[in-house]
């Protein structure tokens, strides 16, 4: 196999960087390990594309407003949900409160996922209708 003097050099550079890096965590791995984790946040960090969700959520009475929450935080990308204000009694066996939802968007656009996760919601024990209100990105 045959590799032009460009190619060469490049391997040369790269295998002298890696030699280097191989280097100086053997001199100092706990000092390595913490900047490569420093850097990794950082770049996870950039990353983040984090959305505000105001909704306007009803679930049945059988259910805890707690309960129903706690559910909410479990699903994939849901960060935190929290209440509103006091949760308002409807007729019948019913609560409607008023929630924000903060989400770390996936890779599929925003609107598919704010969809799909609606429609996550709805499956929640004694979640009966979900409303969205307003979705406010939230600038870092």
């Amino acid at each position: 196999m045959k590799i032009n003097k460009k190619r060469l050099r490049e391997l040369i550079v790269e295998e002298t960087a890696l030699l280097e890096e191989a280097e100086r965590i053997e001199s100092d791995p706990s000092t390595y390990l913490l900047e490569e984790i420093e850097r990794q946040l950082a770049e996870a960090e950039i990353t983040l594309d984090l959305y505000v969700l105001n909704a306007a959520l009803t679930h049945d009475k059988s259910q805890s407003t707690t309960d129903v929450l706690n559910s909410i935080r479990a699903i994939q990308g849901v960060t935190r949900c929290a209440t509103k204000g006091r949760p308002t009694p409807l007729g019948g066996n019913m609560i409607r409160s008023l929630i924000d939802i903060k989400i770390v968007k996936e890779k599929i656009a925003l609107q598919a996922y704010i969809d799909l996760l609606l429609q996550t919601v709805l499956k929640v024990d004694g979640v009966t209708r979900i409303k969205l209100l307003k979705v406010t990105q939230v600038e870092r």
